[in-house]
Order: C-alpha cells, then structure tokens, then sequence
C-alpha cells in the first residue's frame, strides 16, 4: 500500500458522538436547532446532521460496483476524491505525474498541497506511454493519475498498461473513471489485487446529478481508511444523499437508457461533423473532441457559436488538442441547432 504522509499517519479521524451512537430518541450533542429548520422538505430531518459515513449511500454505491462498502469513500464531486487523495499522499516537497491532456484539477489539487506537478504526453493516438510516465517518477512522486477514458479526448486506456505502473510503480494509481458508464469498461475489480490502486467515479454524468456534486473512490481499504482521516465530516448534505442513494438503487434502468440515446445521438453528431470537414478524434465518452481545417480557429469558432448562445469547450490549449473543439452530446434538438449554427460558420470561411 502506498504509504500515507507522515502527519496524515499520525492523525486521527474527526469522530463525533453520532458516528459512536446512530440510533437514540434524543440527541443533545452537535448544538443543532433542536426546535426544526426555516423550511421543511420530504422526509428529511434538516435541521440535523447528515450521516458522516454516508452509510446508506456507501452500500449503494458498493452493491453497484460489486464491493464492500469499506471500499468506498463519498465525496463532494469526484474533485473532493481528488483532493482528498493528493491530501492523504502528496505534500509539501512531494510531486505527482499526469498525463496530457487531462483533467486540471489533479494539477491543482496538487498545487493546493504544495506537491508539483509532473507532465507526460500521451502517445500516439492517445495511448499511455508507460516508459515515459515511470521515466518522470522519483522518490518524492505520490500519485499517478490517469483517466479512462481521456478526459481530453476521450480515448480508453489499456488495462494492461495501468497493470504495469501498479507493478512497478510504489506510490498510488489513481484512475478517474468519470465516463465510465459510456465505455463500459472498468478497473475497478483490479482493487482487490493491487494495493495502490484508487478509481474515483461520478453521478454528474450518465446518471444525471451534476448539480448534486456526488462522487465516489474504489480502493483497498487501507487506503479508503487513510483518506477517512482527511474527509470532512459532513461533506455530503442530506438531501443529497438521500437522491443519489434513490438514483442508484432505483434510477439505474433510467440512466441506461440514457446512456444509451446519448451513444446514438453521439453517431449521428459524429458522422455530421465528418461531412462538415472535421477530423472527429476516435473516443468513448459522452463527448466528441473534433479537430478544425487550418483555415478555421477553433478559438473564433467558440466565439461566433457562443454569439448564437451556443456553448461549447475549445481545447486548443491542451496538448495533442491543437484546433480542437469538445462538443457535449445533447438532445437531437441541440446537436441539430449547434449543427446548422456550425455548417454556416463552415459555408462563410471556405
């Protein structure tokens, strides 16, 4: 297991008295308003505390991952799980590796801590470079992260190059698995072999819930056991909870149905952006990354769509992403009026 910052190892979990005593008729101990709260909704008992375990949603979450819920960890978003990570392992003088182009916030997250940040290029056709990422390690690198698929391009990441940097890599693999449900492959089951590995999933995408802010880590329990000692102890709210335990346990057919629409929409919108002279990068999430003609900025393009009160990410900062586009897959109705606002961009610069 990789192992914990030194003060991490010496510290104790935040424990309240309702984490030692769940169930009472009276409770007289977190200086609640024992008298209710300025609005009442559904069932919830607002004016108290949320579980600090989350005990009801850990088991969710477990049962839909195939686990035990002393694997799981609740977060605030999976970027709670993040920075809970970089926490737990990476301070002060210490260093993480990340491959471009991915999520910013493992770099910020690191930042925060006073760690560095290490930056290693994917390869061609954005597959992992194993040399180059155990290359960029030394004795002060904590954590790898990778995402699967790419954050920047949405490209898989082979299992058996992640099985390689768990071998010979000492610290945490972290591998964010955000778009997981669009895939459909995970590493997850890899955390009862490894002991370093962490998968950090999300509810913000193909259930649905973003504006709910829950995410979710798979890891040995050792390791979900040292980041309990950074988690705060209330970082889920009650309703929050109790709708993201109601959409795993009930919502599950729903949000494979949608998944499902999204990938077919995805097709269309794929095959409609190739005809319009793009260069559709090949990925598996819930997003198409599409590279312009040199004629065309992406930057100005962003622009003259959002004149039109069309939003979409240009990328042509990120590395390997020069010229291009991310366009979120939404409904028949968007992709038709982002299209037609697109087409007559493309018409105007030929």
């Amino acid at each position: 297991m990789p192992s914990p910052r030194p003060a991490i190892q010496a510290l104790s979990p935040y424990v309240c008295a309702r984490d030692l005593y769940k169930e009472a008729d009276v409770f007289l101990d977190a200086n609640e308003n024992a008298f209710g709260s300025a609005i009442e909704l559904a069932d919830a008992s607002l004016n108290r505390y949320p579980d600090s375990d989350c005990t009801a949603l850990r088991k969710a979450i477990a049962d839909y991952c195939g686990t035990d819920a002393e694997n799981v960890i609740a977060g605030n978003g999976s970027d709670e799980v993040i920075s809970m990570a970089v926490a737990t392992f990476a301070g002060e003088g210490d260093n993480i590796v990340t491959v471009q182009p991915d999520y910013a916030m493992y770099g910020v997250s690191a930042r925060i801590a006073g760690a560095s940040e290490r930056q290693v290029l994917l390869a061609e056709e954005f597959a992992l470079e194993v040399p180059a990422i155990l290359q960029a390690v030394d004795a002060r690198t904590k954590i790898i992260f990778l995402s699967s698929p790419n954050a920047g391009s949405g490209a898989p990441i082979e299992e058996n190059a992640v099985r390689q940097l768990l071998c010979e890599f000492d610290g945490l693999v972290f591998v964010d698995e955000a778009y997981y449900e669009f895939c459909g492959k995970t590493l997850a089951p890899l955390v009862s072999e490894y002991d370093n590995l962490l998968v950090s999933r999300t509810l913000s995408k193909a259930w649905g819930l973003a504006g709910l802010r829950v995410g979710y880590g798979i890891a040995p329990k050792p390791v979900i056991a040292a980041m309990r000692k950074v988690k705060p102890p209330y970082n889920i709210g009650t309703l929050n909870a109790q709708i993201a335990t109601a959409a795993i346990l009930t919502g599950r057919q729903r949000m494979e149905q949608n998944v499902r629409q999204t990938l077919e929409e995805k097709e269309r919108l794929s095959a409609r952006l190739a005809c319009l002279g793009l260069e559709v990068l090949p990925g598996v999430a819930n997003f198409i990354v599409a590279r312009f003609p040199s004629r065309l900025s992406s930057k100005k393009v962003q622009a003259v769509l959002a004149q039109g009160r069309i939003v979409v990410r240009d990328r042509s900062s990120l590395p390997l992403l020069e010229n291009c586009i991310r366009f979120t897959v939404g409904t028949p109705a968007e992709n038709n009026a982002m299209l037609a606002a697109l087409e007559k961009i493309m018409v105007q610069n030929e």
